[in-house]
């Protein structure tokens, strides 16, 4: 078994997509929000003059670079299938809230209708939970194989696992270890 409880197998990676949605889920507004200028300057009404367009542009470039940063980073912290799954949940689910604030769609919603709605988000978040497979299981099967365990170092704050756990180069060599520093998944 892992050298730490089998929960964060599966809350660290909800827990880097709750850091990083919020702010990387922005970029849809910017865009909606350029894109809006963009159609007025090009319906006469020029909006090229104006501080607020270029505070939008900037906001826009920043958010989309800090998503696209953070979700290279996550592949290189978590496996592909846990974190690509939880990223784009997270994704969905801070642009729909995000959006129905920020252009108030939610507004008009009935409490049937509001119900419905935090229900639907509630039955995305527990789906993608429990069908992205658990990394313990991975544990199970080197054990199983007599391989090692990923030993956790909490003086250094890394965690080292086997990029390809079970699997050998053809020269029966054993794979290189990713380390995962604790403190690189807020950098």
């Amino acid at each position: 078994h892992p050298p730490y409880p089998h929960y964060w197998d599966r809350l660290l990676p909800v827990a880097y997509m709750m850091y990083a949605s919020p702010l990387g889920t922005q970029a849809i507004l910017f865009s909606k929000s350029v894109s809006t200028l963009l159609r007025a300057t090009l319906a006469g009404d020029s909006q090229l003059g104006y501080w607020f367009t270029y505070v939008i542009l900037v906001a826009f470039i920043f958010t989309i670079i800090f998503w696209a940063t953070r979700l290279d980073k996550s592949l290189k912290l978590f496996p592909a299938i846990v974190i690509v799954p939880t990223m784009q949940i997270g994704w969905t689910i801070f642009s729909i809230i995000s959006g129905g604030i920020y252009f108030q769609e939610f507004q008009g919603y009935s409490p049937l209708q509001m119900g419905m709605f935090v229900l639907g988000v509630a039955t995305i978040m527990v789906s993608v939970f429990f069908l992205t497979p658990s990394t313990a299981d991975k544990y199970t099967e080197m054990e199983d194989m007599s391989a090692r365990e990923a030993p956790l170092d909490v003086t250094d704050n890394t965690l080292a696992e086997p990029l390809s756990p079970g699997y050998r180069t053809s020269s029966d060599e054993e794979l290189p270890q990713r380390v995962v520093n604790v403190k690189d998944l807020v950098a």
